[in-house]
């Protein structure tokens, strides 16, 4: 997935949006690389 980041949400995790415009939540531990 190709996404732009979009900052993090009020819980620190990152929010990024993919092509199609919707927002993704990543926690700290969950962020994949290969997936963004």
């Amino acid at each position: 997935m190709k996404g732009r980041l979009k900052g993090l949400d009020p819980h620190g995790a990152l929010k990024i949006m993919d092509a199609s415009g919707t927002v993704h939540h990543f926690s700290g531990g969950e962020i994949a690389y290969k997936n963004i």
